[in-house]
């Protein structure tokens, strides 16, 4: 991962969080790494609500790396559904091909899902990114996506819960996203959302 990813992602944070790439290979159709490209920003990018369900507080999350916020920060949400669609207009950088985690880029701006909690362990033996455990995959790493509108992956919420896993899944702008972005949430614990309605915004920070 560390070869095929931009330096815009922490690597570290993410094997700790979403797998190990070593024992888990990303779909070899993904883009690889490109030279850096000089992005000019988007002065506000809008972050939609992926599924339908509940919101949810990132600190009761039972991940610490998830409550505490270190990949970066955002809401979470208890779906209702187990259909997840993209958050924002922008592309789908980055598709483990767990089918648990995705990673969008809107012009510099990074913002993840990730589907539940050690929802990694459902496919760390499986090859297989048609035939996953508890994951339908709907798009794959360098699409061009539109919120409400593109649908991403069905999770098998039952299934996950049945393995005695969290389905709560946390929407976040990445930690170096957050150096060049305010973050302002529009949504509170408890809160019902459906796909596509606003769960925060990235104002661009002057410097």
């Amino acid at each position: 991962m560390q070869k095929m990813i931009n330096k815009d992602y922490d690597s570290s944070a993410i094997e700790k969080v979403i797998g190990d790439p070593a024992t888990k290979e990303i779909d070899p159709s993904m883009p690889k790494a490109t030279p850096e490209v000089d992005h000019k920003l988007y002065d506000v990018v809008d972050v939609y609500s992926p599924v339908k369900g509940t919101v949810t507080d990132l600190a009761d999350l039972p991940d610490p790396s998830f409550a505490g916020k270190i990949m970066g920060d955002g809401v979470s949400i208890e779906p209702e559904d187990g259909m997840f669609y993209s958050p924002v207009d922008g592309k789908l950088e980055l598709a483990y091909n767990t089918g648990h985690a995705y990673f969008f880029d809107v012009n510099g701006a990074k913002i993840l899902i990730h589907i539940g909690i050690d929802t990694v362990s459902l496919n760390s033996n499986n090859s297989d990114s048609n035939n996953l455990v508890g994951f339908k995959m709907f798009a794959k790493s360098g699409d061009n996506v539109s919120f409400k509108k593109s649908p991403v992956v069905q999770a098998n919420l039952e299934m996950i819960k049945k393995k005695e896993l969290s389905t709560n899944s946390p929407i976040l702008a990445l930690k170096e996203t957050l150096a060049n972005y305010d973050l302002k949430v529009v949504v509170k614990p408890g809160d019902k959302v459906n796909v596509g309605d606003l769960l925060f915004k990235l104002t661009k920070k002057n410097k």
